[in-house]
């Protein structure tokens, strides 16, 4: 089954508030962890990107002129669920496309109308508030893109045989290796 999410519905999902509703200020609890999802992701033989990104928060990838994948993991009892969904060039709107159940160290090939993937979990790991501080006066930096061979993959920590980029406030990163 597919489904559309449309802005408020994302926007709901994101922030947690619907669009047009007025948010009440509550005192800030502080955050008491965060996980990270590691993913692989290999096309026809080839290691494509290893990614990390937080539960729930979706990762994408793209090539100039083609499809727009959305891959958003949710940590489960017994292991990762993973979302894939497409977004649509005309109205921006992702479409899920399939769920699938990921276990450590197995790939696991998911597939939209025009892409074929093994997605690999990696690994999770936990970020405690001090890992993820942004220095004072900023904003945090929670997705970074690299690009390679064509292709732009998004997420909190993206690495590529072209490249490697963290937000370190989201990820945690410990010395640039995913």
């Amino acid at each position: 089954m597919k489904r559309v999410l449309a802005p408020a519905a994302l926007a709901l999902l994101v922030t947690g508030v619907a669009v047009g509703t007025v948010a009440t200020r509550r005192p800030v609890r502080p955050i008491k962890t965060a996980q990270i999802v590691r993913l692989r992701l290999v096309a026809e033989g080839t290691e494509l990107a290893r990614i990390s990104t937080p539960d729930g928060v979706m990762a994408t990838m793209s090539r100039e002129g083609g499809e727009q994948i959305g891959l958003t993991p949710s940590v489960q009892a017994d292991g990762i669920g993973l979302t894939v969904a497409v977004k649509n060039a005309t109205t921006g709107e992702f479409t899920i496309v399939g769920r699938y159940s990921l276990v450590r160290n197995v790939p696991t090939d998911v597939s939209t109308e025009r892409t074929t993937l093994s997605v690999e979990w990696l690994g999770t790991t936990t970020v405690t508030p001090a890992a993820r501080a942004a220095p004072a006066g900023t904003a945090p930096c929670t997705t970074c893109c690299v690009v390679c061979d064509d292709i732009t993959f998004c997420a909190c920590e993206v690495a590529t045989s072209c490249g490697h980029c963290c937000c370190k406030e989201t990820c945690g990163c410990v010395d640039g290796v995913i």
